[in-house]
């Protein structure tokens, strides 16, 4: 065994959201492995206004493992904000995040870490195997493909996989927790913090419980607030359309006018016509719809959206839950 004072200390952070009986045996499964490869840790459940019985769950956990406290919101705000909040509330020099899913092993926590004191500010754990359906791999690895290639500009570390198994310093903890950005995103934050980071393969299992709470639009949803969050390819992007609308209607234009001078005929056609108007219509709108999405996450950031609400916490010490709301 490791001498205790070369031990790190260390948090252990899961945004939870329907968890259920997944979580439970990841904190179990956490309570047996962390005292061995620690010398002091907690692990800090923030439910994210579950709609099963996951806050029964973690309270229950709370009372059975000194080690545990819980953070319960008022309204769902997604898996990134709960890592956030998870995070400022961590208080040891490493944090590790993780699902509470149950397909994160705690197992292959020792990896991380032996990897993290080589030196780096972050490291990833990253996946050879998926445990998900081939279509949800299949669409999931186009959508991360052509995500991680629209913002590896805004990023200062270029991986080819980005996963919510990670482990990272203080740090660099302090530096994203300062963002209050309602559609945070907790990847490209932290590439604003470091590049100092690298990666570990480490295993991938199967679902114990249920089924992923994630969904096609779900990711879709996201992507877009990633994406009009922090970057601006889709400005330049309706930009482009713009610039290409207005050489095209400059050749067509000319056409005419050609087509009259040289023939003396007129361009015949409500067709053509009608054609060329639904077109630049159609660019209008298209241009103004991502001009309103960026103007309305500003208006949104100004109107002060909180990131989150806490309603309640409980911790061991206090044998007892307190309602932040009451």
């Amino acid at each position: 065994m490791s001498n205790l004072n070369s031990l790190p200390d260390l948090s252990v952070v899961i945004p939870a959201y329907n968890g259920g009986q997944a979580m439970v045996g990841v904190v179990d499964e956490l309570a047996i492995i962390l005292p061995s490869i620690t010398r002091n840790f907690e692990i800090i459940i923030v439910d994210d206004c579950s709609h099963d019985n996951s806050w029964a769950l973690a309270k229950q956990l709370v009372q059975k493992h000194v080690s545990v406290h819980a953070i319960r919101f008022m309204r769902n705000v997604g898996q990134q904000n709960a890592t956030l909040c998870g995070l400022r509330e961590s208080q040891y020099d490493l944090v590790l995040t993780m699902d509470d899913d149950g397909q994160n092993p705690p197992s292959e926590i020792p990896k991380m870490l032996e990897k993290i004191n080589k030196g780096f500010d972050l490291v990833y754990g990253v996946y050879d195997r998926r445990y998900h359906s081939i279509a949800r791999k299949f669409l999931s690895q186009i959508f991360f493909f052509f995500l991680l290639k629209i913002i590896e500009d805004e990023m200062s570390f270029k991986l080819n996989k980005l996963t919510s198994f990670r482990i990272l310093r203080r740090r660099t903890l302090e530096h994203i927790t300062q963002n209050s950005s309602p559609d945070a995103s907790v990847d490209v934050l932290l590439g604003w913090a470091t590049n100092n980071v690298n990666q570990v393969t480490v295993e991938h299992r199967a679902r114990p419980y249920g089924s992923s709470n994630y969904a096609l639009r779900d990711l879709f949803r996201f992507a877009t607030s990633v994406i009009t969050n922090y970057s601006t390819i889709p400005l330049k992007f309706i930009s482009v359309l713009a610039a290409s609308g207005s050489i095209l209607s400059f050749f067509i234009a000319a056409t005419v006018i050609a087509i009259r001078l040289l023939s003396g005929q007129e361009v015949p056609g409500f067709a053509f016509l009608a054609t060329i108007i639904a077109f630049f219509f159609s660019l209008h709108f298209l241009i103004m719809a991502v001009l309103g999405n960026y103007i309305s996450r500003i208006y949104l950031m100004n109107m002060g959206k909180p990131q989150y609400l806490i309603d309640e916490r409980c911790k061991h010490s206090d044998a007892k839950t307190i309602k932040i709301s009451d």
